[in-house]
């Protein structure tokens, strides 16, 4: 599993509206990411570029729910709190599309930047 990655719940934050989301919620914090250039001359060199954040959860769909308004989550503030007491809060996150309503769940995916710990826990 990527050390990265996280399982918890998330509270998402949209102009005013506060919604939960079911557990095992999958976090992805973002950060650096490295990668090798290995090229013989110079062994242990590497360049690094930084990697936005995501979250994958999934929520109720029931009455008061609009794609319309889902449409507009462009500036969605997440608080994500795992299990083990970590908190991560992902400023300024959007809604990659308007999900598929099959049933009364419904999954979300957000994009954005690096997110921040703000508890270890």
């Amino acid at each position: 599993m990527n050390p990265n990655k996280k399982l918890g719940r998330v509270t998402i934050k949209v102009n005013g509206d506060v919604i939960e989301s079911y557990p095992d919620a999958e976090i992805d914090v973002g950060g650096a990411v490295r990668k090798d250039l290995e090229n013989g001359n110079h062994p242990g060199h590497f360049t690094e570029a930084l990697k936005g954040g995501s979250v994958k959860c999934a929520i109720n769909w029931g009455a008061g729910r609009s794609t319309a308004a889902m449409n507009g989550w462009s500036d969605v503030t997440l608080v994500c709190e795992m299990d083990t007491g970590q908190i991560f809060v992902g400023n300024h996150y959007y809604l990659e599309e308007v999900p598929p309503i099959k049933s009364d769940k419904v999954e979300l995916m957000f994009r954005g930047p690096e997110m921040e710990e703000m508890s270890v826990g």
